[in-house]
């Protein structure tokens, strides 16, 4: 691990069946277009009718721990991948910035790609 880099920031994390759990409700969120909110702020209410990749990942975490844990290796699953997406672009806040660049196809692809990953690790670590 590359020591100027915070802790969770470390892909070796361990994973569990809650990263999964997040992911999979966060997709259940963004189930249909007309639920996504394109023009993310980074405030997220519970009231809301429209998520961002940032809110309905926040919202999935909450009702899957009781509680936002923003460096959840769910949530870093999905930054790695948008890292990665958004090589060689200046960016601010990579799920907001990454929400409102892209379309809702791109959105759902970052996420099934994050599931497939925690899917992975998890047969992977408990075969």
């Amino acid at each position: 691990m590359d020591n100027d880099k915070p802790k969770w920031e470390n892909k070796e994390q361990p994973v569990s069946k809650e990263d999964l759990q997040i992911l999979l409700r966060a997709k259940e969120i963004l189930s249909d277009q007309s639920q996504w909110n394109s023009d993310d702020d980074r405030v997220c209410n519970e009231n809301d009718v429209k998520w961002s990749l940032f809110c309905a990942l926040k919202k999935a975490t909450i009702e899957t721990l009781g509680e936002y844990i923003h460096r959840r290796v769910a949530l870093m699953e999905v930054r790695w991948i948008i890292d990665k997406l958004m090589e060689g672009e200046d960016y601010e806040h990579r799920l907001m910035d990454f929400n409102n660049t892209r379309e809702y196809d791109d959105i759902i692809n970052v996420l099934d790609e994050s599931i497939k990953r925690v899917q992975n690790r998890l047969e992977t670590n408990n075969p």
